[in-house]
């Protein structure tokens, strides 16, 4: 599997591990998929990503691991810190979406996330 694909199935991982209530196995899956990203971003071209791929971007990445560490303050306790982690990379995704013209749902979605984030900071 390509780099990209790596980290989206990294990703999911997380995704998996905060709805199961492993907040370490999670966080562990976050920084994977994101240092797997970085290198695939600084290699690319290296490789040839499968076209079904082409969805996951920078902003996927960054939505897809806000909303684990979101999703881990409902399963996992309650705790503030997850929130925290999950603010700086849902607010990256919104600033991604933002300024693409072809992603409003992922944006609007994207939006809700934050506001749930505030909501739990609180």
């Amino acid at each position: 599997a390509t780099g990209r694909t790596q980290a989206m199935l990294y990703a999911m991982e997380a995704r998996a591990y905060a709805n199961l209530a492993q907040p370490g196995k999670c966080k562990r899956a976050v920084r994977i998929a994101e240092d797997t990203y970085a290198e695939a971003t600084e290699s690319a071209g290296e490789e040839r990503d499968p076209d079904w791929i082409g969805f996951f971007t920078e902003a996927e990445l960054h939505a897809e691991n806000g909303h684990s560490f979101r999703d881990l303050v409902y399963t996992a306790g309650r705790h503030k810190e997850h929130a925290a982690l999950a603010e700086p990379r849902i607010e990256r995704a919104v600033e991604l979406f933002g300024s693409d013209l072809d992603h409003h749902r992922s944006y609007a979605l994207n939006l809700i996330g934050l506001s749930t984030v505030h909501l739990i900071k609180k």
